[in-house]
């Protein structure tokens, strides 16, 4: 995207040893070049728009990365009784911080030790495998969006959005989680982040998760 050679040692903008350090100092993109990594608040004007793969890898073209300012999104909620476990993913898409984006593809992550006797299976609800040498599980549970993913009802007149938090509810003896354990919930989204540079909208893709949060079934 950028000719390396234009870049200087000298240059007026922060050197950095890792992207990482570009959301301390609160700049929104990182760009790794063969003599340093700097810190860019905008994308300098000799960074060109460029999609062709092989003509970077001749022309020496470095990349820049988007860096968000915050970087997980709020826990997901819980309430929990013999009977049933509800899990809810708060409205996060409508949160000021986060309205920069463009979202899609919504997931919940539950991960618990598989009890003894028990499978890692998945079904037409979820996905899931097992990790750690198969002692644990775990399920993927795809979740929509209100609005964003009712495409369908965007030209709806009936179409209601309730306002509440996306959750799902299910029995937890469906869940194959070794007695007396926790089951660990999280969730992430791809989002999108779009911007304007040389008249070319640039789209930087990357997905932002939740803190995990530990649960103990009732």
């Amino acid at each position: 995207m950028c000719n390396t050679k234009i870049i200087s040692p000298t240059a007026p903008i922060p050197k950095v040893k890792a992207c990482d350090e570009c959301r301390d100092i609160k700049t929104k993109f990182c760009g790794k070049f063969p003599d340093a990594i700097y810190c860019f608040n905008s994308i300098p004007n000799f960074c060109k728009p460029n999609s062709n793969l092989a003509q970077q890898e001749t022309l020496n073209i470095s990349n820049i990365c988007y860096v968000p300012q915050k970087s997980f999104l709020p826990l997901p909620l819980f309430n929990n009784n013999n009977h049933s476990l509800t899990i809810a993913i708060p409205r996060f898409f409508e949160q000021e911080s986060f309205e920069q984006y463009r979202f899609h593809k919504l997931s919940l992550f539950l991960l618990f030790p598989i009890s003894r006797g028990k499978n890692c299976s998945s079904n037409k609800i979820f996905s899931s495998h097992s990790v750690h040498k198969n002692k644990n599980c775990i399920w993927t549970i795809p979740v929509a969006m209100p609005t964003i993913d009712a495409i369908e009802a965007k030209n709806d007149p009936f179409y209601y959005d309730d306002q509440t938090d996306m959750s799902i509810s299910f029995s937890p003896k469906i869940i194959p989680v070794a007695e007396n354990s926790k089951i660990s919930v999280w969730y992430s989204v791809n989002s999108d982040f779009i911007e304007t540079h040389q008249n070319t909208p640039l789209n930087f893709s990357l997905p932002l998760y939740s803190y995990r949060r530990d649960v103990e079934l009732e």
